[in-house]
């Protein structure tokens, strides 16, 4: 057994993910452990207004680090492997230059942006040490995935995970007065003690200048930044409209709902991390063939805890959170849903950042984000914040499959041929998705909840070799 693991084309991707999932199962499971202890330490106002902060600090690091890391890293490694030293010293010495600028930018009219984002100087100044030291964490980080070194990364993430809530939960047992000050400040202290040691690490590796990558990731990031300003817009701005529509108490209870459920979150980026250097080995290797089946085998995975935490939601957020957070628990299911459509797009964004179609690329994220402003102009002035975890739903859907059509435009062009199967992707997402969303009427059922998840389990158990298989289990060729 061994060596067929060893042999596997795929074995270091899979114990790649595998360590990156455990590795994020403890960062959230640290993060939702603390949860119920913040959610009582500040009230739904303070709970609000920090997210807020969380959401703007979003926004501006897109602009800051112009997302190099996020996009154009991983695909620059794959291309250029025997450069990376030299790639990741004048990446971060630009994300440092670039982080500068950013500041003095700020300095030179700070009334004006604390106007903008209801923040004050300190908050402010604050936001821009936390995006750089998170952009430098997550250069160091893009090298050490590419390469399926995940035990560095594992344990810094770990450490991290563990000591920003101790401190904020400690300084806002301190200071009382100023509780949302207090979690940021300190969430800030950490990140700076801990990823300065993989700045330097990193920024002392080789040059600090290289022309070559300097012009490379900005000429393909910057073009990028209406895709990455249409993400957070999908991400973050939900929280911003409700708070200016519904007030920050609503804001605060949205906020919940999302955090818990982008739990699953932590599948997309711990597999996202590992299976994307993958996906771009193969696609150099003109070997896309192998992509559909593992990417099917996940979604099916992904697809059976979303639903089975749907139905223990009620019970989750009493857990998380006192009484005046329960209205919760019904923007869960769609949020979580989400996820899988995330997931989805992950996978069809290799093709396109590999193949540098930018304009798609941005074309497609900018028509969600309209889209998503729009519905949240028109929903939540009448159905409240619930109707933000609907309008995410429905954007994310559309995101995943405007990526799909771009993908296999691309790959009809490269390969001759669509690598994905449309039949076999739809009924892998809307079938998670209708049952998701009509679990919400059990929602006052616990018993008959918890014997459908029993039930689910024995199911699952009994039937995992065909649920999990790489073959097809509707029948379609």
């Amino acid at each position: 057994m061994f060596r067929k693991i060893k042999n596997n084309h795929i074995s270091k991707a899979v114990i790649a993910g595998g360590v990156f999932m455990v590795a994020g199962l403890l960062q959230k499971g640290i993060s939702v452990l603390t949860t119920p202890i913040f959610t009582r330490l500040m009230d739904t106002e303070e709970y609000g207004n920090y997210n807020v902060f969380i959401s703007w600090m979003n926004i501006f690091s897109i602009f800051i680090t112009l997302k190099i890391a996020a996009g154009v890293l991983q695909q620059t490694y794959v291309k250029n492997e025997k450069s990376k030293k030299t790639i990741s010293s004048s990446i971060q010495s630009l994300s440092t230059l670039l982080s500068i600028i950013a500041t003095c930018i700020y300095f030179v009219a700070a009334p004006f942006w604390n106007s903008i984002t209801g923040l004050n100087t300190e908050l402010m100044i604050a936001m821009f040490i936390s995006i750089w030291a998170n952009n430098v964490f997550e250069i160091w980080a893009q090298e050490k995935r590419v390469d399926y070194d995940y035990a560095p990364v594992a344990v810094v993430t770990v450490l991290t995970s563990f000591l920003k809530p101790v401190a904020g939960i400690l300084s806002i047992l301190a200071f009382p007065d100023m509780k949302v000050e207090a979690r940021i400040y300190s969430m800030v202290v950490i990140e700076l003690m801990v990823y300065t040691v993989l700045f330097l690490k990193q920024i002392f590796s080789g040059p600090l200048f290289s022309r070559k990558y300097w012009s490379y990731s900005l000429k393909f990031a910057i073009p990028l930044l209406p895709h990455y300003l249409s993400q957070q817009v999908l991400s973050q701005t939900d929280r911003l409209m409700i708070k200016n529509i519904s007030g920050a108490s609503d804001a605060g209870v949205y906020s919940l709902a999302y955090q818990i459920s982008m739990l699953f979150t932590i599948f997309n980026t711990a597999m996202s991390n590992s299976l994307n250097p993958w996906i771009y080995k193969n696609i150099k290797n003109k070997t896309q063939y192998k992509i559909q089946p593992i990417v099917i085998r996940l979604m099916r995975m992904l697809s059976i805890c979303i639903i089975a935490f749907i139905l223990i939601a009620p019970e989750v957020v009493s857990f998380f959170a006192p009484e005046q957070y329960y209205g919760a628990v019904y923007a869960i299911p769609a949020i979580a849903i989400s996820c899988l459509y995330m997931f989805m797009y992950s996978v069809f964004s290799c093709f396109e950042f590999y193949y540098e179609k930018k304009a798609f690329i941005a074309v497609t994220s900018i028509l969600c984000a309209v889209v998503n402003i729009a519905l949240n102009l028109i929903f939540i002035p009448i159905f409240g914040f619930i109707a933000a975890s609907y309008t995410t739903l429905i954007c994310y859907a559309i995101y995943a499959w405007a990526h799909y059509l771009v993908a296999q435009k691309i790959c009809r062009s490269e390969y001759g041929k669509n690598v994905f199967n449309l039949k076999k992707l739809f009924l892998e997402s809307i079938i998670p998705t209708i049952v998701g969303l009509a679990a919400i009427i059990l929602y006052q059922y616990t018993y008959i909840r918890f014997m459908i998840l029993v039930a689910m389990m024995i199911f699952c158990f009994l039937f995992r070799k065909t649920l999990l298989s790489f073959k097809n289990i509707y029948g379609i060729k």
